[in-house]
């Protein structure tokens, strides 16, 4: 009985932040570099953006999800932390449009680290001119 007052005393103690959050898209985006990287094929040099409904992955960093708050259709505000390359966690908030049709991804930085601009989904970007 002590045991699973315990354990359920632990499992209320866990904040939501250490959760992973999803990012409710259609497909991954990202740049040509990053989708090439992403997907194993290709020399993928060239700024690496990648968006997936996991995580972002840019300049190195892998940043998941903290927090997913809906803005509009298809809209976030998105917060990051992004672990990888620094001796501390770096923090960002982006928002994130996805276009109705799926055929791209805007995304704006509002405060921290993070990527920016428009991102075609990877199978576009494939074929897009670096």
């Amino acid at each position: 009985m002590k045991l699973r007052l315990t354990l359920a005393a632990v499992l209320v103690a866990i904040p939501t932040a250490v959760l992973a959050a999803s990012l409710p898209i259609a497909a991954s985006y990202g740049t040509p570099a990053g989708c090439a990287a992403h997907a194993g094929t290709g020399n993928s040099s060239g700024d690496k953006v990648l968006i997936s409904a996991d995580d972002v992955r840019f300049e190195g960093n892998v940043c998941p999800y903290t927090n997913i708050t809906e803005a509009g259709d298809k809209a976030f505000e998105v917060k990051i932390a992004c672990e990888s390359g620094h001796d501390e966690v770096v923090r960002g908030t982006l928002e994130v449009t996805e276009s109705a049709d799926g055929g791209k991804l805007t995304v704006a930085l509002k405060d921290g680290a993070g990527p920016a601009g428009e991102f075609l989904p990877c199978d576009a970007a494939a074929t897009a001119s670096p």
